[in-house]
């Protein structure tokens, strides 16, 4: 039998730690930018929802009440989306606004007595505008809190905009 006679040379020791480190400093950086890839993404998530909420909650109140009649009307001298809706044979009134950096809304029975200290904060708002468009549009828009300029047109179908 043949006796191996081979040293071991240092090479042969460094090599498979200095592989390993190697492997591990990679594997490090790898973990930290997919971190940092989750976080701006989780941001900009966070960031879209929150700008669209205003907008979303607005559609969806015109379209659950698309059998009642849709106008923008004043409550106090402020702008206001008025939603006319029967509910056992009496009128009822819900008014949604933009009050000291707030929307708002107030559900009352027709012809009561309305103030917009009356009514309940949604959701914050900035620079909030509404207008009615022609062939029965309402245009809604906003500035987001990380300042991008928001904005839907809404089209009110049923009976209507008055």
């Amino acid at each position: 039998m043949a006796e191996s006679t081979a040293r071991k040379h240092t090479i042969d020791i460094l090599f498979p730690w200095a592989l390993f480190g190697l492997l591990a400093i990679c594997g490090l950086l790898v973990l930290i930018l997919a971190a940092d890839i989750y976080q701006d993404t989780t941001t900009m998530a966070d960031e879209n929802y929150e700008s669209r909420t205003v907008l979303s909650y607005l559609t969806e109140k015109i379209h659950q009440n698309d059998n009642g009649t849709v106008t923008i009307g004043s409550v106090d001298g402020t702008d206001s989306l008025i939603i006319r809706q029967d509910y056992d044979g009496e009128e009822y009134c819900t008014y949604i606004f933009e009050e000291d950096g707030m929307l708002k809304e107030l559900f009352v029975r027709s012809g009561t007595a309305v103030s917009t200290a009356d009514g309940k904060a949604v959701i914050p708002v900035e620079d909030f505008k509404m207008e009615a468009l022609e062939n029965g549009l309402l245009h809604f828009s906003y500035m987001s809190e990380d300042g991008r300029k928001m904005d839907t047109v809404v089209a009110v179908v049923g009976s209507g905009q008055e």
